[in-house]
């Protein structure tokens, strides 16, 4: 009776240990994060500016786009350093899009939990921003000063 159980127990214990590895069966591939990829409409072909304490980049007709965002990051970044009065010594990349269309064609920091979905937030990845222009440029101050107060935090 006693060899039975023990048989038993045996049997129970490795079919326990070998359910970590039935799932690999049905496994689909959803908590991959490698080779994730976002269907990209357009070729981009990115252009830069460097600034003291900015690397700016932007594609296409987005050169004014880039120059304003320079402007208010470095507007945006002196408040936020004397608010919170901490100097940051990293060079800030901002990438600029132009619309929120082809920021969403962005695959640099996605990732595969819900906050992946990029629209309407500014999305930051080390210390690289990515804002995109909405046709008003309040929206687009906003992105900025939000991506500079994350970096800095």
């Amino acid at each position: 009776m006693i060899k039975v159980f023990k048989y038993l127990f045996l049997l129970v214990a490795i079919s326990v240990a070998s359910l970590n590895f039935c799932y690999g069966q049905y496994y689909t591939g959803s908590n991959i994060e490698f080779g994730q990829n976002r269907v990209q409409y357009n070729q981009f072909f990115w252009q830069s500016y460097n600034f003291e304490r900015f690397k700016v980049f932007f594609h296409g007709d987005g050169k004014n786009h880039a120059i304003y965002a320079a402007k208010s990051a470095h507007k945006s970044l002196q408040e936020i350093e004397l608010l919170l009065d901490f100097d940051l010594k990293q060079k800030v990349e901002i990438l600029v899009f132009n619309s929120q269309s082809q920021f969403q064609q962005s695959n640099i920091g996605l990732t595969n939990d819900n906050s992946s979905n990029i629209g309407g937030i500014t999305k930051i990845v080390g210390s690289k921003i990515f804002v995109y222009y909405e046709g008003d440029h309040r929206s687009f101050d906003d992105q900025i000063r939000s991506g500079l107060t994350e970096i800095i935090l």
